[in-house]
């Protein structure tokens, strides 16, 4: 269930990707939202499964720092 909201984020951030370079930019939005909302979906998934490995789940807001970064 993790890997499908994972997939779904990932497809709504490229989609987002390219509609803002495009003239439908002011649409852009609408994919960017959606994929944060299917990666803290995923997130809190992650966080209720009981895995020996917590560093995963704590990379994760770092991760999501570091990328907007990149962009600004």
């Amino acid at each position: 269930m993790k890997r499908v909201f994972i997939i779904l984020g990932l497809i709504s951030a490229a989609l987002a990707l390219t509609l803002s370079v495009t003239p439908q930019f002011q649409l852009a939005f609408i994919p960017a939202a959606a994929a944060l909302i299917f990666a803290l979906v995923a997130f809190f998934i992650a966080k209720n499964q009981d895995h020996s490995k917590k560093n995963h789940s704590s990379r994760f807001p770092f991760e999501l720092y570091r990328l907007s970064t990149d962009f600004l």
